[in-house]
């Protein structure tokens, strides 16, 4: 038990020593668990919580106290406890699987106590606990120029360390594991040993009992604490999944919109192609012949021009506009009568991607039902600028219900009943508001952005 100046020269030399350990361990871990740029900082935080406040805290309590055996045992307890927070603090930064991680920490207490506290403890003259003796009672010049040294030598072993680390672990986090059950079962055995040495103790005072059921109790901690963050790190997982799935149906619906109009598109010029290629011969046979200019005229009167016979304006918005032209057709397709009305401007309140998905997907639901019926019928209302978005469409319908989300008329369940949900998702990204309701036999939904 320490007091007075000798307590705080020790104190001061247990920080600098925990804090040389601290940084030696943050480019270990950096480099083993490959560690982004944007979490190391979280991570040095991390580390210095369990390398400098815990073990300094601990150093002062075992310096200004006599430990009973029930006093060491708790710390011991609080260690273990520690340490797999420890654990599941790394897991949850860098998303790596425990035995990575704990392989990864048994590589930095290796080479740390290799590289930092022994060559440091040696050159200082330490004895105590393994506690280098930067600062002495006595701090003349010769004392001075050991700690200096000493301070350059653990700054050059930590360099030297983590050069050594990156050479040979460089791609660690990178690799699988092979033969996972021997680095548990080696890590266990690690982990025992280490644990039976510090309650060394237990076993003069033969509380043998006491040490094993501490023992199984870390165990049991380490388990549950481990499947805890595992289970959050997938739920985790599952939702960005999710998400992306999400996107990826919007993307997906937008892409067939645009692969559908470019083919009604190519179809509509290549048969102008031909119509111009028909009409162009019978002009050359009247250039050839006399006295056939009325004839001429007529011919190039009769010439089909793109922008009076084949392209509706439904709205100022290009690609809104193709898409509703697209729809508008495959009405006609299939024999539905459709009633359009839109105002889009170029400008708009939502992006275009999120605007011809909802467009597409209300059309093949109301054209998915409409088919059912002799004689189908759908009306569209769009009104969207900087300030608003409303839509409202309404379709015949043999239903007596709306359709919940999920829910699905066709056959193939696992292909279809997604429009409805990417509806919902997109109205919700923008804080809007959807109402779907059967009335008078038609089915209607209607948004507001």
């Amino acid at each position: 038990m320490y007091s007075g100046k000798e307590l705080v020269i020790n104190m001061i030399n247990a920080a600098v020593l925990e804090l040389l350990v601290s940084i030696a361990t943050y480019y270990a871990i950096k480099i083993l668990l490959g560690v982004q740029k944007d979490k190391r900082l979280k991570l040095f935080c991390i580390i210095l919580m369990k390398l400098f406040f815990l073990n300094l805290t601990i150093v002062f309590y075992k310096y200004t106290h006599i430990l009973t055996q029930d006093e060491t045992n708790t710390i011991t307890i609080i260690n273990g406890i520690y340490i797999l927070i420890f654990f599941a603090l790394l897991k949850l930064l860098t998303g790596k699987p425990y035995l990575k991680i704990m392989l990864a920490n048994f590589i930095v207490e290796t080479f740390g106590i290799a590289f930092i506290v022994m060559p440091t403890v040696v050159i200082t003259g330490g004895k105590n606990d393994m506690l280098p003796y930067f600062v002495k009672t006595n701090m003349d010049s010769k004392n001075i120029i050991i700690a200096i040294v000493a301070l350059l030598i653990s700054i050059f072993e930590i360099f030297i360390m983590t050069t050594i680390i990156k050479k040979c672990f460089g791609n660690f986090y990178e690799k699988r594991i092979k033969y996972p059950i021997i680095w548990w079962m080696l890590l266990i055995v690690f982990d025992m040993y280490a644990f039976f040495v510090n309650s060394a103790k237990s076993f003069v005072t033969k509380e043998i009992m006491f040490v094993i059921v501490l023992y199984v109790f870390r165990i049991c901690t380490a388990i549950l604490i481990m499947y805890s963050v595992s289970w959050i790190i997938r739920k985790k997982n599952e939702k960005r999944i999710a998400q992306e799935n999400k996107i990826l149906n919007i993307e997906n619906t937008v892409m067939k919109e645009y692969y559908r109009t470019l083919k009604y598109q190519m179809e509509n010029t290549e048969k102008i192609k031909r119509d111009i290629e028909i009409k162009m011969k019978e002009i050359r046979t009247l250039l050839s012949q006399n006295n056939e200019i009325d004839s001429f005229e007529k011919g190039i009167c009769e010439m089909p021009m793109i922008s009076d016979n084949n392209l509706y304006n439904y709205c100022n918005n290009i690609l809104i506009n193709s898409v509703i032209e697209n729809k508008v057709r495959q009405c006609g397709q299939n024999e539905i009568n459709i009633k359009i009305e839109a105002d889009v401007n170029e400008q708009i309140l939502v992006s275009e991607i999120d605007l011809i998905a909802i467009i597409a997907n209300l059309f093949d639901n109301a054209i998915e039902e409409s088919k059912k019926l002799k004689q189908g019928e759908i009306e569209f209302y769009c009104k969207c600028n900087m300030e608003v978005l409303e839509i409202k469409i309404n379709n015949k319908t043999l239903k007596q219900s709306p359709i919940t989300i999920g829910d699905t008329t066709k056959k193939n369940k696992q292909e279809h009943g997604m429009g409805q949900a990417i509806i919902y998702d997109i109205v919700k990204k923008y804080n809007g508001k959807i109402k779907v309701y059967v009335m008078e036999n038609r089915y209607y939904t209607e948004m507001v952005i």
